[in-house]
């Protein structure tokens, strides 16, 4: 039976890289699914001056998120490299599948994934020596949530390289 309220099927697996690019970085699983998660560099000119982050919401993909129906690449990666030459875009991804009517969810709590952010991104930065390159989040729904823990934690934390 097809269920009219359901319109959108779970992501297949991925099976690049979880971060291409990034030091440290796993699929995140949820009973037999893989999502893509941690950091994906979109755009990397010259120049960089700031990072800015695109992080999908409820159900959503760190790429699919961001793109139209019938369009070939996400819009950060299609129109921003154009507008704002200067700066470096990423997109994080995690398991935001928090409900589903067939049962398989993630077990993560938004503290998780923020941790995970905090984390992931610091990992990412220290490695390429961009620290003190500041950074502009773009969030959708959950995303917001997962960032703004995230931010409230970096500020309690005692590690630098975290705030």
């Amino acid at each position: 039976m097809k269920w009219p309220w359901v319109s959108r099927k779970r992501p297949a697996v991925d099976n690049t890289r979880a971060s291409e690019n990034a030091p440290t970085s796993e699929m995140s699983q949820t009973s037999t699914k893989t999502f893509p998660s941690g950091i994906k560099l979109l755009y990397n000119g010259e120049n960089i001056i700031v990072d800015i982050i695109f992080i999908h919401g409820l159900t959503g993909d760190r790429e699919k998120t961001w793109k139209a129906k019938d369009a070939a690449k996400p819009w950060p990666k299609a129109l921003l490299p154009s507008k704002v030459p200067n700066a470096r875009i990423l997109t994080f991804g995690y398991d935001a599948y928090v409900a589903d009517w067939r049962g398989m969810v993630s077990k993560n709590r938004i503290g998780n994934h923020a941790m995970n952010l905090l984390t992931i991104v610091a990992t990412y930065r220290e490695d390429d020596d961009t620290n003190d390159r500041p950074i502009i989040f773009v969030c959708h729904s959950l995303g917001g949530l997962v960032c703004e823990d995230a931010l409230a934690t970096a500020q309690q934390r005692p590690e630098q390289h975290i705030k």
